[in-house]
């Protein structure tokens, strides 16, 4: 009796292995039916934005809202040229006190 009831658990226990086996193999199937579908639509998208005149619209879509940032961050450009202006001047001014001090 006892011999009956390990068979039975040792069946069970293949009997999950082979379950387990199963689901992964039919989850990889999935998988590559997800990740070629995903691909497809990839290369169809990268194959639509390669075309020019999808290039031009593009570009004529994002003209207005570049102009506009660059209108917004044009003071912080011109002050930031200020700056390193300001900076190249006191560094050549130390060196200029530098040379005069070596002397």
């Amino acid at each position: 009796m006892a011999n009956v009831k390990e068979d039975n658990k040792e069946d069970k226990k293949e009997d999950k292995k082979e379950d387990k086996k199963e689901d992964k193999k039919e989850d990889k199937k999935d998988y590559n039916k997800d990740h070629n579908f995903k691909d497809k639509i990839y290369d169809y998208c990268l194959d639509f934005i390669k075309k020019d005149e999808v290039k031009k619209e593009l570009k004529n879509l994002f003209k207005p809202i570049v102009s506009l940032i660059l209108e917004e961050i044009y003071p912080y450009i011109y002050l930031s040229l200020l700056l390193v202006v300001i900076s190249f001047f006191l560094v050549l001014g130390i060196f200029i006190i530098l040379i005069k001090s070596y002397k």
